[in-house]
């Protein structure tokens, strides 16, 4: 991507855990065009999973964010649901 470079300033003006040098859950999701069926609010939570998910793999499971996800997940299902997938 042309502006990369700026991606990685702002990513060094973050958190120390934006500056582990590796791919960062926004970079992959930069990389994902979601799926033209999916709103707004379900990309979010799709999203969410992603930054939990990835946050737990780098420290360890934690109460914390397997509650998020679990939250997240459940939105998902709700909205599965309605839409009677």
């Amino acid at each position: 991507m042309k502006n990369d470079h700026i991606s990685d300033s702002i990513k060094e003006q973050g958190e120390d855990h934006y500056k582990t040098g590796g791919v960062e859950p926004i970079d992959l999701m930069k990389s994902i065009t979601p799926h033209p069926s999916l709103d707004c609010a379900e990309i979010s939570s799709l999203t969410s999973l992603i930054r939990y998910a990835s946050r737990m793999l780098m420290k360890g499971l934690n109460e914390e964010d397997v509650r998020d996800c679990g939250v997240y997940s459940a939105w998902l299902k709700y909205w599965m649901e309605a839409k009677q997938l």
